[in-house]
């Protein structure tokens, strides 16, 4: 498998006690706050599971580095490819070979470099990706596959028919559900499309760099 790019629990609760006042369900207010939080419950997993698509901001700290990036979004309109042929790109471009490119750790490789070489690191397959997927609405993301990870990572965060999917080249052959996988993958701090640079919020909920 290949690396990923580089850029730049809490304690077990105690036993109950001899007379612990631990709650008893046949207590009729007992009941109704369980049945509330039974209801309240559903709501939470789905509050947490909203997708962080980015705030506009003036710029980032890479921006300076997307040159390769803007050039290619600037050509790209509103992307009139099925679901099914964006699967069959995705999957073209995890067959590249995984090349890191040490000379330029934050700038992304041109596509047609890219496909010419038939290899290249994250950006450069993320960066390839957008240009087959040719929507210029899809944000190209720059963070953390996973919390652990102590290098970043770079993919697309694509919306189609009303849901936010994720666009992994460098690990995946198919789309994923980007609400299944708040939380628990792909962590985006900044990200980038056709209207400019974005922040994200909840990457510092989950992210302790």
């Amino acid at each position: 498998m290949p690396p990923p790019d580089m850029f730049d629990l809490a304690p077990p609760l105690s036993a109950p006690t001899k007379g612990d006042c631990s709650p008893s369900i046949h207590h009729p207010l007992r009941v109704d706050l369980l049945i509330l939080a039974l209801l309240i419950a559903p709501l939470m997993v789905s509050s947490r599971a909203e997708t962080d698509s980015g705030q506009r901001v003036s710029g980032t700290p890479y921006d300076r580095y997307m040159g390769p990036l803007r050039r290619v979004y600037a050509r790209l309109g509103n992307g009139d490819l099925s679901i099914d042929e964006v699967r069959a790109q995705l999957r073209i471009g995890r067959r590249f070979r995984y090349a890191y490119d040490s000379d330029e750790p934050y700038t992304p490789t041109a596509p047609a470099l890219t496909e010419a070489r038939q290899s290249g690191d994250c950006k450069a397959k993320a960066l390839w990706l957008a240009r087959q997927v040719g929507d210029r609405r899809a944000h190209y993301c720059m963070g953390r596959l996973r919390t652990s990870d102590r290098v970043s990572h770079a993919w697309l965060l694509w919306r189609n028919d009303g849901e936010w999917l994720i666009l992994d080249p460098t690990w995946e052959t198919e789309v994923a559900s980007a609400e299944r996988a708040v939380g628990r993958r792909w962590f985006a701090r900044y990200s980038y499309n056709g209207s400019g640079s974005y922040v994200h919020p909840t990457y510092q909920q989950y992210v302790h760099d």
